[in-house]
């Protein structure tokens, strides 16, 4: 069952329809988007699932991203001090003097 205009195939709850071993997720974009994945595709001498694999890749390398740039921009307000080198050797020469002393529990 195909949706009845291009508007209906973004909100469509239908399921991904199966054909062989392949998903066919193409009844979910509008006809002049598949149209230009199909150019696109022939002019990059890729498949359809190529193209769309990479599509996806693409999003999810960005999504990451954004996701740790926002995370480090979190971190960076929540900073009240910014460590030099010098703070962490010696926060590191303390904490495994600790260790070795039995001063400090290890987590």
């Amino acid at each position: 069952m195909r949706p009845q205009n291009e508007n209906d195939a973004a909100s469509s709850k239908l399921p991904v329809r199966i054909k062989g071993r392949c998903h066919v997720l193409l009844d979910f974009i509008t006809e002049g988007a598949r149209e230009q994945a199909e150019q696109l595709a022939k002019t990059e001498s890729r498949t359809m699932s190529e193209l769309f694999r990479e599509a996806f890749r693409t999003y999810r390398a960005a999504a990451v991203r954004k996701r740790l740039v926002a995370g480090n921009a979190y971190a960076q307000g929540r900073a009240g001090h910014r460590y030099t080198e010098a703070d962490v050797e010696r926060l590191v020469d303390e904490t495994r003097t600790e260790l070795r002393t039995g001063n400090r529990k290890r987590r």
